[in-house]
């Protein structure tokens, strides 16, 4: 996934019409500078979009296994629940 956004940018950069553009309004130096501010930019958002994306896994995981528990621990508390006791309590 890095790599096709890269390539999308990349092709983006080096079109021959931002090419014309930014070496006419800025040195060649300038040009390179930019580009590789550009691409550290380009680093940071995508390593905080796999951040993001480890974020959503935990979390996920975190509630399938909450699910589990509480599917593991529905059978025992059943006996708790359904008791004569409590069934007036049903009925209000």
């Amino acid at each position: 996934m890095k790599f096709k956004i890269f390539v999308l940018l990349l092709g983006f950069c080096s079109s021959t019409s931002a090419q014309t553009q930014a070496q006419a309004c800025c040195p060649k130096s300038a040009t390179q500078e930019k580009q590789q501010a550009l691409w550290n930019k380009f680093q940071e958002r995508i390593a905080e979009v796999e951040d993001f994306v480890d974020f959503l896994q935990a979390k996920d995981q975190e509630r399938k296994l909450r699910r589990a528990a509480m599917q593991v621990a529905e059978p025992k508390l059943a006996s708790v629940w359904d008791n004569d006791d409590d069934a007036a309590y049903d009925k209000l």
